[in-house]
């Protein structure tokens, strides 16, 4: 399979020999090398060389959890499980 998928990557940096399949994901490789960061978070800014690492990002506003106490939101089970603990405190 390496052996196929080495034919294909005929798009390589010039500066770390690294190869990629398609031209736009050379591109995006070659702005970690020129530290460019064109890719931003419209909810808060944040900037990233490629598409991939906006998107782990973004995921992170994405608020999936919710306090059944007081319904405040949260993007992580263990931001909520920290957040259960102020109600525990408060009784």
């Amino acid at each position: 399979m390496n052996v196929v998928h080495a034919a294909v990557q005929k798009h390589a940096c010039e500066l770390c020999g690294r190869s990629f399949c398609r031209p736009r994901s050379l591109t995006d490789h070659l702005n970690t090398h020129n530290g460019l960061q064109p890719y931003g978070c419209e909810q808060c800014g944040k900037r990233y060389s490629n598409r991939g690492s906006l998107y782990q990002h973004e995921r992170t506003h994405e608020i999936k959890y919710h306090c059944a106490v007081c319904n405040e939101g949260f993007t992580h089970k263990g931001l909520l499980k920290l957040h259960m603990t102020t109600h525990a405190d408060s009784k």
